[in-house]
């Protein structure tokens, strides 16, 4: 049973990919969809965005190391997968 914070990490992480990826542009929009964006490119947008899913890839490796090289068996989710860019 994941703890009250794993799932939130979970979603907050699927979030991630689902509302602020660009799958055109390949970048991580610095606003919600719904909101379109016209400046500049915000370096520090990106910064944060592949830190966040650096942090998640990095522990998710760091188990399959630990398991000599066997899937984790915790479930993972269809949105930590969703939000890695595609390309």
């Amino acid at each position: 049973m994941k703890g009250i914070w794993a799932e939130r990490a979970e979603a907050a992480q699927a979030a991630l990919g689902r509302y602020f990826w660009d799958e055109t542009m390949k970048l991580f929009r610095p606003r919600f969809p719904d909101q379109p964006y016209q400046g500049p490119f915000l370096y520090w947008w990106q910064a944060h965005a592949l830190d966040a899913l650096n942090d998640f890839s990095q522990a998710y490796f760091q188990v399959l190391a630990r398991g000599y090289g066997e899937q984790p068996r915790f479930r993972l989710g269809q949105g930590y997968l969703a939000a890695l860019p595609k390309g």
